[in-house]
């Protein structure tokens, strides 16, 4: 539910999720001025509706579900985007 609520102001650059028990980020994608999106340790395993976010610049999903090949996926569509993990 918190992910719809932000999903309709467009002219967001920042938002952190940190902590919260979030899952589905799918709302997100209508951000389109969306720069920096701090998703760690929330319970969000699906990254790739953000592969829209073409202003999206970085990107934190430390202590998910998120996998690795997600990651190497969403790095194709956003190459520009830093994404941070905890993965070695």
């Amino acid at each position: 539910m918190l992910a719809e609520y932000y999903a309709y102001n467009a002219n967001l650059k920042t938002i952190s999720f940190k902590g919260n028990n979030i899952k589905n980020i799918s709302p997100l994608v209508h951000l389109s001025s969306l720069k920096k999106l701090i998703l760690d340790k929330t319970a969000v395993d699906n990254i790739l509706p953000l592969s829209k976010l073409k202003e999206l610049k970085y990107l934190s999903v430390c202590y998910t579900k998120v996998t690795e090949s997600q990651i190497k996926e969403l790095k194709k569509s956003l190459p520009e985007c830093d994404i941070y993990h905890d993965f070695e």
